[in-house]
Parts: structure tokens; sequence; C-alpha cells
């Protein structure tokens, strides 16, 4: 068949399947599938699910499945469970050492008191006047 001839035989076949999906909206294609025209006015297919095609026709690349190597399963092991033990600590109270603290109560007063006597006495006000 010579060229020519071919391509008017697919041009016929085209518009006849256009003027079809134009009337009914859709056109079937045996053992393949459906062309029809979507509420959008888009033409789309829809393939046939009960054939099987092969993945290669459609571009996808060929899935390699590697078997599986069962392993037996490790055994669980258990360990008998063991109760805490209370274990009781004696606390040894520390002794307060009064002294210190009447030192302290004593010693801080009188630090102050002095410091006070200090800074209100008539020689720092001689001295301040002397430098400043």
């Amino acid at each position: 068949m010579p060229l020519t001839d071919a391509t008017k035989q697919i041009e016929d076949y085209r518009d006849y399947v256009q003027s079809l999906l134009s009337v009914k909206k859709r056109f079937e294609l045996d053992n393949i599938g459906l062309l029809y025209i979507d509420a959008e006015n888009s033409l789309r297919f829809e393939a046939k699910t009960d054939v099987n095609f092969l993945l290669e026709s459609f571009g996808f690349e060929p899935v390699i499945a590697n078997e599986l190597v069962i392993e037996p399963e490790k055994q669980i092991s258990v360990k008998p469970f063991e109760d805490r033990k209370i274990v009781v600590e004696t606390i040894i109270s520390k002794k307060t050492s009064y002294a210190k603290i009447a030192t302290l109560a004593i010693g801080v007063p009188v630090t102050l008191a002095f410091l006070l006597f200090a800074a209100y006495s008539e020689t720092n006000e001689t001295i301040i006047r002397i430098f400043f």
C-alpha cells in the first residue's frame, strides 16, 4: 500500500472517531479502552481493567523483584523478675553550732555601728575637705 493511501485511511478513521465523539461523547476501542469527552470538554482515555497490558508498552521500566530470605526467629531471653530491696539509711542529724550563730548575731550589728560612726565622725569631714 502506498504512503498516500495509508495516510488517507488513517485520516478517514480519525475523522470517523472524531465524529462519533462529537455526537456520542464516547468511543470504545476493542480490547484497549474507552475514549470519551469529560464535563470540561477534554478528551480522556480509560484503559480496560480486565485486559493485561504489558508494562513496557506504557513506557514503564520493568520491576525486578528479589526473593526475600526468611530468617529464623531469635529466641527471646526472659530474665527472672527481681523485686526491689528496701535499703534503710539512718540520717545523722547535724548539730547546730549555737556559738557561731551567736557570734554572727552580735558581730554584724556591732560592725555596722562602727561603720556608721566612722562615716559621721569629724575626722572624715576634715579629710574630705582637704582633698576636695
